[in-house]
């Protein structure tokens, strides 16, 4: 699935939720996990931006959509003194979150001390493992090395970017929609949490009813625009003439083309790659290690050498050990009285 965009810009932007999350405090697992499955459903309304992080704000938060050939964390502008932890923890109803945690972090040219922390939050079971959370916050302050303070972590100035926003997810998968376009579709009316689908602060508590209000302004503002286009076009052509609708070829290679189908061709193109590489695996022909022997680096003359002279040695050893063994039984003898000598055995 190509999501439009180059490889040079994706190496630097990240596929985000195009409005913003909030400002947090803290965001606490329970928080993450409610926010990550709301946000399920507002992938398939929503199109989502390619767009920078760069020196956040301290509370400030972001979903993010993982693609294949972007870096699995986002550059943020921020250097991090401390390695990343991951672990994983077990949810109800058979889910896991995953959380990673990095520390003592600092934007290079504008702070002499690392106090950052990066938290990034995904529903690796049971949930949209390409979505992700990410919250920047304060911690324990770390002292920055001297040859750090300068050395910058990405080029600036950030390179402009006018890329479409691009449907992660649903029936309109892949499908690009102009800067100019809509930002959403309507919410289907079962939807069992119409509002929280679109405002992505009503799982965290943040002003529910302002931005409610907010939302359907602009839903209000977008018909209305709407409406003076569909208007003035009709009366700037001569004769009253309808002037036909400009045509947006963003998402034509994907009209016509069904859920259904993208699946199968994906399948088939998976499938087609796995077999390249496991038919060679159980064909091919495998390379057979040469087993040396642990002997080889010895000399065999030089062996027979050290063995004859042993084998003299033990010889002599056992020469002296057999002439100490006379000298005893000499002794012995010379030890015994005259008469046991002399006096003959009673038969």
């Amino acid at each position: 699935m190509s999501y439009a965009v180059s490889y040079a810009s994706a190496s630097e932007l990240c596929l985000r939720y195009p409005e913003n999350v909030g400002i947090h405090a803290q965001i606490s697992y329970e928080q993450a996990i409610g926010l990550l499955t709301q946000a399920v459903d507002l992938t398939h309304r929503v199109p989502f931006a390619w767009a920078y992080i760069d020196k956040p704000p301290d509370g400030q938060a972001y979903l993010i959509f993982i693609v294949p050939r972007t870096p699995h964390v986002p550059p943020d502008g921020i250097r991090w003194l401390d390695q990343e932890k991951t672990y994983r923890l077990p949810v109800p109803n058979g889910r896991e979150l995953e959380v990673s945690e990095v520390k003592y972090g600092f934007v290079p040219n504008g702070e002499a001390s690392a106090s950052r922390i990066r938290r990034r939050f995904r529903l690796v079971k049971g949930g949209n493992s390409q979505l992700m959370l990410v919250h920047y916050l304060r911690g324990d302050t770390a002292t920055v090395p001297a040859h750090l303070l300068s050395a910058a972590v990405r080029s600036y100035p950030l390179r402009p970017t006018n890329e479409p926003r691009v449907f992660v997810s649903g029936e309109r998968i892949g499908q690009r929609v102009p800067h100019n376009g809509p930002t959403s579709l309507p919410a289907a009316s079962s939807s069992p949490h119409p509002a929280h689908g679109v405002n992505m602060g009503l799982g965290l508590g943040i002003g529910a009813m302002n931005q409610a209000a907010a939302l359907a302004q602009r839903n209000q503002a977008m018909d209305v625009l709407e409406r003076e286009r569909g208007v003035g076009g009709i009366a700037s052509m001569p004769g009253g003439a309808a002037r036909p609708p400009e045509e947006d070829d963003s998402g034509e290679e994907y009209e016509n083309v069904s859920t259904r189908t993208l699946a199968i061709e994906r399948f088939k193109r998976n499938h087609e790659l796995m077999a390249e590489v496991f038919t060679y695996a159980s064909k091919g022909h495998r390379a057979i290690p040469t087993v040396v022997s642990p002997y080889a680096s010895l000399d065999i003359s030089e062996l027979d050498g050290k063995m004859t002279k042993l084998t003299a040695e033990i010889e002599v050893l056992k020469a002296r050990a057999e002439e100490r063994r006379i000298v005893r039984e000499a002794a012995k003898v010379a030890e015994m009285p005259e008469d046991m000598e002399t006096t003959p055995v009673m038969a």
